[in-house]
């Protein structure tokens, strides 16, 4: 973790004659709320894979009423995928 802010919030605005927003100025990453360095490629890949396993899921929801599954096993109310 870098150097920390010698003062309030001030919502993105640089401020003379701290340390951390001089790192920040000079390219530093910014940390985020758990203490773990901004990483954008790393996000990208995060944000693709809950993508991927979003898609499935409804693909599978689809299958699951689409197939009559759901009326023969479920009864009148379907919980299958409520977790």
């Amino acid at each position: 973790m870098g150097t920390q802010h010698n003062h309030g919030p001030n919502f993105g605005k640089k401020v003379e004659g701290c340390l951390r927003c001089d790192e920040l100025a000079n390219g530093a990453l910014p940390v985020n709320r758990f203490g773990r360095t901004y990483d954008p490629q790393a996000e990208k890949v995060r944000r693709q894979r809950e993508a991927q396993r979003e898609a499935k899921r409804s693909e599978h929801i689809r299958h699951h009423y689409a197939s009559g599954e759901c009326r023969e096993k479920c009864g009148p109310v379907c919980t299958k995928f409520d977790w």
